[in-house]
């Protein structure tokens, strides 16, 4: 059985990415997770929960169905026919790299905050 769904989880928002249903690929769930700052609560609060998870609403938006490799050829003959940028090109590549390492880095280190090379990422 083929597998390919991804999950992605906010504090605001919970994104299902399901690349094997045509019919809803994409739902976005109104959950998460609010983390109460100890300051917030007072002390008998304090004592009975910092974390409280949120469950909500589910919305699916309808998204066109497109074949992504067409896709990205079209693209490319767009860039080459009006002489302008493709939205993919070599830099675009770059920042997705930046961005990558970033996060891996960032994960290495415990989830600490990564600047950003902001000379390239513009």
């Amino acid at each position: 059985m083929k597998i390919r769904t991804a999950i992605f989880g906010g504090s605001k928002r919970t994104l299902v990415w399901d690349d094997l249903n045509p019919s809803q690929r994409l739902a976005i769930y109104d959950r998460g997770v609010d983390v109460a700052s100890p300051d917030e609560l007072g002390d008998e609060q304090r004592r009975d929960i910092l974390i409280s998870y949120r469950s909500g609403d589910m919305v699916a938006p309808a998204l066109t169905e497109r074949e992504a490799l067409r896709t990205m050829v079209e693209e490319y003959a767009r860039a080459i026919t009006t002489k302008t940028p493709a939205l993919t090109d070599g830099r675009s590549g770059l920042r997705v790299l930046e961005l990558l390492q970033a996060a891996s880095r960032s994960l290495a280190e415990g989830g600490t905050m990564i600047k950003l090379n902001e000379g390239h990422m513009a």
